[in-house]
């Protein structure tokens, strides 16, 4: 379903009611990169392109349940993540619990884009639970989306880097996040 995307990125003065209304269209959006890149990638390897040979990762995104996560120990949770699914299967309900053990990325997402900083200090609080369960991350990758600005983070033990928001309402923004996305699976 792919409509879903469609509210997100064309209609960015409809303001969701909640923050769970805003996740069918985030995943819609990462499902459709994630469907597109293996027959794009195709397409250009037989125009004579000479691509090596690349390890495609499906990056997935998940819903969470109401749960707290398995191996927390706070109550907050994020409301998605991102997997990279090399087996082309979607998380089921059974492991999106343990998601701390899984996550490639946690998505932490707000209504609206003056809630940043909220959406800040809530990944902090997830990283530190990725890297208490990842204990061989040397890194970890978020995303907050506050309406329709998205910024990527990148968090090391000693120092967080946070990306220009990419607001995906505008043309250059779609680009920048789908390039993210890309090349987070490959």
């Amino acid at each position: 379903n792919y409509g879903a995307l469609l509210n997100w990125v064309r209609h960015p003065e409809r303001i969701p009611t909640s923050e769970q209304h805003m996740y069918p269209w985030i995943k819609a959006f990462i499902a459709f990169v994630a469907d597109s890149l293996p027959g794009t990638l195709r397409r250009i390897s037989e125009l004579g392109s000479c691509l090596p040979h690349v390890n495609l990762r499906r990056v997935i995104a998940y819903e969470l349940e109401d749960d707290v996560a398995n191996g927390s120990d706070d109550r907050r949770q994020p409301g998605a993540a991102l997997a990279k699914d090399t087996s082309q299967t979607v998380c089921s309900s059974d492991n999106a619990r343990s998601y701390y053990r899984d996550a490639a990325a946690v998505i932490e997402v707000k209504r609206f884009p003056y809630q940043q900083w909220d959406a800040y200090k809530d990944l902090f609080v997830y990283m530190r639970n990725i890297y208490v369960n990842q204990h061989n991350r040397r890194y970890a990758w978020g995303l907050t989306i506050c309406g329709t600005c998205v910024r990527a983070c990148l968090f090391g033990h000693d120092k967080v880097i946070a990306s220009d928001a990419m607001d995906v309402s505008t043309v250059d923004g779609r680009h920048r996040f789908v390039s993210l996305l890309v090349n987070w699976a490959l």
